[in-house]
């Protein structure tokens, strides 16, 4: 779960805005680096690190970087833009910038559109005023497709006002 949910497992922590706190924890709970200790994880770890290691990472990352550049196009066609710079080739960024989805979609009203988003099993999260997606190995054209429909569907109102 994300925004709305959890952080950290028992603080729900993030903020409506999707804004990670700034302040410290109290006592040694500062050092806790985002989570906390659970045994039943590490067969699961062990499991996901087997997964890693057998991953051709250039092809992996040459893969992500064309779904990233899939849902940037997409998402430019919208009305968003990702941050200037480089950028990682596995988690993208969306921002508004066309001047209607800037002055209408806030924050809060961006939670909002991911929460209608993951009624259609469309994941992403809300970060800083950023539609933050993270695509998998599995992830596919057709997925990056029925993502953009959605977006489109959702920011439809707010360009057409």
């Amino acid at each position: 779960m994300f925004q709305d949910e959890v952080y950290d497992a028992i603080e729900n922590n993030i903020d409506a805005k999707g804004c990670y706190p700034a302040q410290f924890l109290c006592g040694a709970r500062r050092c806790d680096s985002g989570g906390k200790k659970n045994p039943v994880l590490e067969p699961r770890i062990r499991e996901g690190l087997r997964i890693v290691t057998s991953i051709q990472m250039d092809s992996a990352q040459s893969y992500l970087k064309s779904i990233t550049d899939q849902i940037l196009e997409g998402g430019q066609r919208i009305g968003f833009d990702v941050q200037p710079g480089p950028r990682c080739s596995h988690i993208i960024g969306l921002r508004p910038k066309s001047r209607y989805l800037v002055q209408y979609l806030t924050p809060e009203t961006m939670v909002q559109v991911a929460n209608r988003l993951k009624e259609k099993q469309i994941f992403l999260a809300v970060r800083c005023g950023a539609f933050r997606l993270s695509p998998y190995l599995n992830t596919t054209s057709d997925d990056v497709d029925q993502l953009i429909v959605a977006l489109e569907e959702e920011c439809r109102p707010i360009v057409n006002d």
